[in-house]
């Protein structure tokens, strides 16, 4: 029997029949490693320094004595011996196993469109991804190999566009293109391709939106500018002389009030996806709230993409319930796509079935059902997710979601969905609802990060609910926060959770470290970017604030008054009174901002007002105080503090 080696994304080893064989991880890494050399022997003594020599704490030669007695067993029940093993070497039997990556490091690029089909269809994730090699050398060769196939991937697709293209092969190469850039983000051929396949479809403004957004990349990342190839490359698409792009400006005093506009206006270059969530179903009467939360989760996870603007859920769920009327468009809150959502229960099971359609056109570009039954929740979702990424794949970045990786546990799956929904009520009975569905998912599945997030949140919910008095809760939740992003780095809830406590104990710094790397996992989560630019102002920087809150209002424009109220304590900060009373006068509940209202009318010199407000306040919260308040805000700089003391002793606060 040959077996076959996959070694994109996760490592494994299959028989001949499909089915997955049990092997040994090192002992796969190893079978790459001897796969890729020209001589398939080596000294035993060579392959354990290979896999071990930095590991202090462990023999790299009794590790690898472990690890040959777990492959000797392990090769008994196979037909074909996959390793040959002598006293001082070690061999591969390469009559007996086929290895992926032999397609991309031993093909020819003289045929670059057959190239790159089998470099999509093979390349589903990074070489040898997730393993860690404890030395030197590993490291090398691993980087090495990694660079040497998207080398041959680059020479391929550059042969490509030198060439003619037809429309046919056209999808193929921008496919290919995105997925390059995926592995290396600084890809300049792949930027080339897309840029080029583009202007072939007279898309100019998407050739626009690409080079600048390679040029921004090179300078934020690296502090360097395209080569001059690249700038006349576009040039050349163009025909004629690129414009000079204006430089951000930022927003001063003055202007505070442009910083948070109509989020109607300034319309995104990037295409806009709504998903609407289903509204209640008679049939389906029990399920509409697992299937609320199970769209949602899937608006969070596609919050990834960078090359897509998704609209948040709070947004999608108002406009599915009506709540502001009909005559909102999809126009006038510019969705480029909207995937809209029914529950049913008409097969006898609860079924979820979606319509994508292109605004733009009023066409529906595909419609199917999904089972939102226990065991096909996790499969649901990850056709679903593949679905809408497949349908705009010309605009859209193509991204291995991690949670498709929870598919093999779809009770821990159901039981994130419910813990979840009981989050959508913020009180002390629901939030440990919600804390005992996020354990009973990680007991069906521990290494579930999002679900560990989830206990994480509630627990830090909880010690707000408690006024701040059993700090024990907040350790747990932190504790809790910083596993889940050990377990699962690209996952933003386990940072969002984390970086919002770290700021509760005044380590402003590292709280922005923190929703930084977090912006980087979900640059287009809504809710994250808010309470990035709730830590931004409590750290003193209420400029860097106001960018991040209006960035979350573009995303949700039907936002929740939190939302509102961080940009209001964002102008308070900057001394635009005006501007803050604005922001608070667009919160559908005021009542919580009641204070700050007040506060920005003793500033303002309206005493009448002011004192109105303060008597509103202390009737809502009668045992208020000045210092005791600000003895228990996080503030990073003293001035943020004193003007707070000072626009509430003006509005008659004690």
């Amino acid at each position: 029997m040959v077996y076959q080696l996959h070694t994109f994304g996760e490592l494994y080893l299959t028989a001949s029949t499909g089915d997955v064989v049990a092997f040994p991880e090192k002992a796969l890494v190893a079978l790459s490693y001897l796969l890729t050399r020209s001589n398939s022997h080596i000294p035993r003594q060579d392959l354990a320094d290979f896999l071990w020599q930095n590991c202090e704490s462990t023999n790299p030669r009794v590790n690898l004595r472990q690890l040959l007695l777990r492959i000797k067993a392990r090769q008994k029940d196979l037909d074909s011996p996959i390793f040959v093993l002598t006293q001082t070497d070690i061999a591969v039997n390469r009559t007996a196993v086929q290895y992926d990556f032999s397609m991309l490091l031993g093909g020819t690029t003289d045929e670059p469109l057959l190239y790159l089909k089998k470099f999509l269809d093979l390349v589903t994730g990074e070489f040898l991804s997730g393993c860690e090699l404890s030395s030197e050398k590993g490291e090398a060769w691993l980087h090495a190999t990694r660079s040497q196939i998207l080398h041959h991937v680059s020479i391929c697709l550059d042969r490509a566009i030198r060439g003619p293209i037809n429309d046919t092969d056209r999808p193929l190469i921008k496919e290919a293109a995105y997925r390059l850039l995926e592995f290396d983000s600084y890809n300049e051929t792949a930027y080339k391709a897309l840029m080029g396949a583009f202007a072939s479809e007279g898309l100019i403004s998407q050739v626009r939106t690409h080079l600048h957004r390679y040029k921004d990349l090179l300078w934020s990342d690296l502090q360097v500018l395209p080569q001059n190839e690249m700038i006349e490359f576009a040039e050349s698409l163009f025909g004629d002389r690129i414009p000079a792009r204006a430089k951000d400006q930022e927003p001063s005093p003055a202007n505070a009030i442009e910083a948070i506009p109509d989020p109607y206006q300034d319309k995104p270059k990037i295409p806009r996806l709504l998903i609407l969530p289903p509204i209640d179903a008679s049939e389906a009467k029990g399920n509409v709230q697992l299937a609320q939360a199970f769209v949602e989760d899937i608006t969070i996870s596609l919050c990834r993409t960078r090359s897509l603007a998704v609209v948040a859920a709070h947004t999608a769920r108002r406009l599915a319930s009506g709540t502001q009327g009909n005559a909102v468009s999809f126009e006038q809150y510019d969705v480029t796509y909207a995937l809209e959502t029914r529950l049913s229960a008409e097969t006898g099971e609860p079924t979820l079935y979606a319509t994508l359609s292109d605004c733009r056109v009023d066409s529906m570009i595909w419609a199917e059902r999904f089972s939102l039954i226990g065991g096909g929740l996790s499969s649901s979702y990850i056709q679903l997710i593949r679905r809408i990424a497949a349908s705009v794949i010309d605009l859209i970045e193509r991204h291995e979601f991690a949670k498709a990786r929870i598919a093999s546990s779809p009770d821990a799956y159901q039981h994130y969905l419910i813990g979840q929904n009981h989050l959508g009520r913020i009180d002390l009975p629901s939030i440990r609802r919600a804390r005992k569905s996020f354990r009973a998912a990680l007991n069906g599945s521990p290494e579930y990060a999002s679900a560990l997030s989830g206990v994480a949140r509630t627990q830090h919910l909880e010690w707000l609910l408690l006024a701040r008095a059993d700090t024990s809760l907040l350790k747990a939740a932190e504790a809790n926060a910083m596993t889940a992003v050990l377990k699962d780095p690209d996952d933003a809830a386990g940072y969002r959770v984390l970086g919002v406590v770290k700021l509760f104990c005044g380590q402003f710094d590292e709280s922005i470290d923190v929703f930084s790397a977090a912006e980087q996992s979900a640059p287009m989560h809504a809710d994250l970017l808010a309470d990035f630019a709730d830590t931004l102002v409590h750290a003193s920087q209420p400029e860097s604030g106001l960018r991040k809150i209006s960035e979350a209002i573009a995303l949700n424009p039907l936002c929740p008054d939190i939302y509102w109220w961080t940009a209001a304590g964002a102008n308070f900060c900057l001394e635009e009174y005006e501007t803050a009373l604005t922001c608070i006068g667009k919160m559908e509940d005021q009542t919580a901002a009641t204070r700050l209202s007040a506060a920005c009318c003793g500033m303002m010199g309206n005493t009448e007002r002011s004192r109105t407000l303060a008597a509103k306040t202390i009737d809502i919260y009668p045992d208020f105080e000045i210092e005791s308040w600000l003895s228990v805000c996080t503030f990073k700089e003293k001035w943020q503090r004193e003007l707070y003391r000072e626009g509430l002793s003006r509005a008659g606060f004690k």
